[in-house]
């Protein structure tokens, strides 16, 4: 994205040469790491202005490293080690470029990249975290969706600031802040919180299904026959219906239910009984350990998707 890069440049051109360009992500992207102030890394800039004694291994680790290299490139490496290394496989990453760093996350050494698949195709941007490293986040194409840089050039260039300069931030939709109880039908989802504080177990599967899960489906889930096979190395149980046996292995062994496989294989059984909707997990900003599952269709969970405060959640993993 190197028209972006060189619009940033421009724009930081008109600030003091420690200074640089903020980027208020709060309210940006649905995932919480993303929901801090982030500001452009600009490759002159020395190692007190981007580590702290409690960022990046620690200053005194920083200091000896840049001997070496700057900084800018100190970072930029293991950003993109880190990367290739812990998610080969949910995409291909060629090369990164490193675009704005963070020093006030919760989890510290946080950055947003450009990343470019092995072909040099350009993916987007992505941020990651070297503490929380098993995060995969996607930010979007460019800073450009949420912050209105033409209109931030023209104020530098006037004003002539002397510190860091907020990015103009674009605004969100009415649409887009709506709270997802004032979006979905109460019939339509259900809050509920992961940790049951029960032994998990057939009996207690049995029972979520048969008083959640079927009525939430307003009954387009059934089956023929629920059958407990073992509950040594994992909880296995098989669901009979329509001339089809579905396979349920939880390996979970706390009170947390297996949150991910148990909604996919019942997303399975709802194509095979040929129902239109699905179950759609999600979080909202202000969730702790609960969870929303709702059931509907396509139309309803694209809609649902786009409120900011609403991450869906993938059925492969819960991060």
């Amino acid at each position: 994205m190197r028209e972006e890069i060189n619009l940033l440049e421009q724009i930081t051109s008109f600030l003091p040469s420690d200074k640089t360009l903020t980027f208020d992500m709060t309210r940006t992207n649905r995932h919480w790491l993303v929901d801090y102030e982030y500001f452009f890394v600009r490759e002159s800039f020395s190692v007190e202005r981007l580590f702290s004694e409690t960022c990046f291994h620690h200053y005194d680790y920083a200091k000896k490293e840049i001997v070496h290299v700057s900084p800018y490139q100190l970072i930029q490496t293991h950003m993109e080690q880190s990367m290739k290394h812990c998610w080969s496989d949910k995409m291909s990453i060629g090369a990164i470029e490193l675009l704005a760093w963070s020093k006030k996350t919760v989890e510290k050494d946080t950055g947003l990249c450009y990343v470019y698949d092995e072909e040099g195709v350009y993916k987007g941007i992505f941020c990651h975290c070297l503490n929380r490293i098993d995060e995969f986040i996607y930010i979007g194409q460019s800073l450009s969706e949420f912050f209105d840089f033409e209109s931030t050039l023209k104020e530098v260039q006037v004003t002539n600031p002397q510190d860091d300069f907020p990015a103009h931030k674009r605004k969100l939709s009415k649409s887009q802040l709506l709270p997802y109880n004032k979006l979905l039908n109460k019939e339509e989802y259900i809050i509920f919180d992961a940790e049951l504080g029960f032994t998990i177990n057939f009996e207690l599967y049995r029972g979520l299904i048969d008083n959640i899960f079927i009525t939430l489906s307003q009954n387009d889930l059934r089956y023929d026959k629920l059958e407990p096979v073992s509950n040594t190395d994992c909880l296995y149980f098989l669901w009979h219906v329509k001339d089809e046996v579905f396979e349920f292995k939880l390996y979970n062994k706390s009170d947390y239910i297996d949150t991910p496989l148990v909604f996919k294989v019942l997303n399975n059984v709802l194509e095979h009984l040929g129902a239109k909707k699905r179950f759609v997990l999600f979080r909202e900003f202000d969730f702790g350990q609960e969870f929303g599952l709702a059931y509907l269709d396509g139309r309803r969970t694209a809609k649902l998707e786009s409120l900011f405060r609403i991450q869906i959640l993938p059925l492969d993993r819960i991060s």
